[in-house]
């Protein structure tokens, strides 16, 4: 015997008025507008593609001459110690150099930054500690490195020799040759962070007016 078909359920009805205040509830045109999100003009978006590049503009934007590049007048807080006086130079971002009027040669925006100083005989930089990664690489001369939360790490590179030092720890160099020895610095990201310097250097540094935070953390103004 066969079995009675079950009767089927009666249709779902909605009202329509419900409808139209449900739609008029997500019309963009009623919906509020969401702000606009700032975005800073200095922000890495991705390389730097061109179509074409003439001379000209390669020149004003893309390269940077070594007889042309100046040293930054207040590039690190240490550059007032005596013995940690040298020159630097910007040439790609802004990397952990604390001087707010800096303007590198090359423009365009990377996902990392290139330095250079040249390191008289017996100078160099105090121990400072960044939340980035640098690469330093001597061109023509030894220079010493050290490391750790008091320095008592080192190595001597010698001239092309590349040492990656890792984000975190102290690090500072010294030029102990009778020679003034070029450095190449390159540091990730377009800005490379705030930079903090170990206390005996913060110490010397504010003794000469620099104003750092109890961290040893550079203040503008």
């Amino acid at each position: 015997m066969a079995k009675a078909a079950r009767p089927s359920a009666p249709a779902r009805t909605v009202s329509v008025t419900r409808k139209r205040t449900a739609a008029k509830r997500s019309s963009p045109a009623t919906a509020p507008a969401r702000p606009r999100r700032a975005v800073a003009k200095d922000v890495y978006r991705g390389p730097y593609t061109v179509t074409s590049l003439s001379v000209e503009e390669a020149e004003r934007t893309c390269i940077a001459r070594y007889k042309k590049l100046k040293p930054l007048p207040r590039g690190l807080a240490d550059a007032v110690v005596p013995e940690y006086e040298r020159e630097l130079f910007t040439i790609i971002g802004k990397s952990i150099f604390e001087d707010p009027d800096l303007r590198p040669p090359i423009t365009a925006i990377h996902p990392f930054s290139l330095g250079a100083a040249r390191i008289p005989p017996g100078k160099g930089t105090g121990l400072h500690a960044h939340d980035t990664e640098e690469v330093l690489i001597p061109l023509n001369g030894k220079l010493t490195v050290m490391w750790g939360p008091n320095g008592e790490n080192q190595t001597v590179l010698e001239a092309w020799d590349v040492f990656s030092v890792p984000a975190g720890p102290m690090r500072s160099f010294r030029n102990d040759t009778e020679e003034t020895v070029l450095l190449l610095a390159i540091v990730g990201g377009h800005d490379g962070g705030k930079l903090k310097w170990h206390q005996k250097v913060a110490e010397k540094a504010r003794a000469r007016g620099v104003k750092l935070d109890e961290r040893g953390v550079y203040q503008r103004g």
